[in-house]
């Protein structure tokens, strides 16, 4: 039986308090650190700015929103975790409450909006507290999340494996605006992740489970709502890809992220990527990575090619100075192309084999794209178109 004691200060609090629970401090931080990287602190419309926080019984729910992107965290109470003394709700700018508490010494916090002045009130003992004015909650969004296709399961260590492969082939030119993303193609149990510039190309497939797609989906994600999504999720063990003709859906554990879906049709890459070669090079990555990061201290490009029996590879532009690196490696046909060099760099980061192949072609005569890909990493490739020499 609940003893009139515990009603009547109860009561009290509620008199007091519009919301109050404490919560561990670094749980508090992690979460409201996640919910603060989507959301624009210089938005022209001051909600906007804000995180929402809800506190029930039962746990804590932080979300936050910059128009595009939503993200939701629960964080369920306990003994140790948390305790509700007063449910309710407040938004607050997180900014420079983020950066105070990280300065707190003490393991829980005790948080508090009072209902007299409003204010958010974070007490890390008797003696030391701080009080921020809050936003009205009524001028929230009121958000609600899709449930869209269940795309499939992937590891979260896979989502971060997506990123470093395709981010770096991601165009950063807004001439045409689907390019600035990454093509998520699922089918028959797989996840193909494709990015491209025009000048060099990605993709890379990954397995999926419990996928409900029947047939082809094709969608298109921007590339910084793939990197929220890719540092929400990094401490899930698996995550639940879903998405609608207009969002994605991604669900962790107790995250739940949102994101526009980039509008337009992605090109048809596959014909880009060729079938055969004309030359061919295995190397050790990290003598060529070596070699190429040296290299573009004096040019832009680098000059491969075929000496002897050696794999050479010298400046494509030799105005600063001269550079002429032989590399020892097993080599097919004649090798004579000329590359980008940050290109070919981002590209051999992506490789996790301690052996690169790369593949040559000749077009009409002349040097075609080249794919790289790790010795024994046939699902993941990486296309680079040559420069005129």
């Amino acid at each position: 039986m609940i003893s009139c004691s515990f009603l009547y200060k109860k009561f009290e609090r509620e008199k007091e308090f519009k919301v109050k629970f404490n919560i561990d401090r670094t749980l508090f931080i992690s979460k409201l650190e996640k919910a603060a990287n989507i959301i624009n602190p210089k938005h022209s419309i001051p909600i906007m700015q804000g995180v929402l926080l809800e506190v029930r019984p039962e746990g804590m729910l932080l979300t936050g929103t910059n128009g595009t992107e939503t993200i939701s965290i629960y964080t369920q109470f306990n003994g140790d975790i948390g305790e509700c003394e007063v449910a309710g709700k407040a938004v607050f700018a997180p900014g420079p409450i983020l950066k105070i508490i990280k300065k707190y010494r003490g393991p829980v916090l005790t948080i508090e909006v009072n209902k007299e002045n409003e204010q958010l009130v974070f007490k890390e003992n008797e003696k030391k507290s701080f009080s921020f004015l809050t936003l009205e909650v009524e001028e929230f969004p009121n958000l609600t999340f899709e449930q869209g296709k269940v795309l499939g399961h992937l590891p979260s260590g896979a989502l971060s494996t997506i990123g470093e492969q395709t981010l770096h082939a991601v165009s950063a030119s807004e001439t045409r605006p689907v390019l600035t993303g990454v093509n998520f193609i699922v089918t028959n149990d797989k996840l193909t992740c494709i990015a491209t510039d025009s000048f060099r190309l990605s993709k890379s497939t990954y397995p999926v489970t419990n996928s409900s797609i029947k047939e082809e989906a094709k969608f298109v994600v921007p590339a910084p709502s793939l990197k929220n999504a890719i540092r929400i999720c990094e401490d899930q063990d698996t995550v639940k890809l879903m998405a609608t003709e207009t969002q994605l859906i991604v669900r962790g554990g107790s995250v739940v992220y949102q994101t526009r879906l980039l509008e337009g049709a992605y090109p048809d890459t596959n014909r880009l990527i060729p079938s055969s070669y004309d030359s061919k090079v295995s190397i050790l990555k990290e003598d060529l990575l070596n070699t190429i990061e040296q290299i573009q201290f004096i040019s832009e490009t680098v000059l491969m090619e075929s000496k002897d029996l050696f794999f050479s590879c010298t400046p494509g532009k030799k105005e600063v100075g001269n550079a002429q690196i032989d590399l020892t490696a097993d080599m097919e046909g004649d090798i004579n192309v000329m590359c980008n060099a940050r290109y070919l760099i981002d590209a051999i980061k992506t490789v996790h084999s301690p052996e690169i192949v790369i593949d040559f072609t000749l077009r009409n005569n002349a040097p075609g794209p080249f794919v790289l890909k790790g010795s024994n990493e046939d699902d993941k490739l990486q296309l680079i178109l040559p420069v005129r020499m």
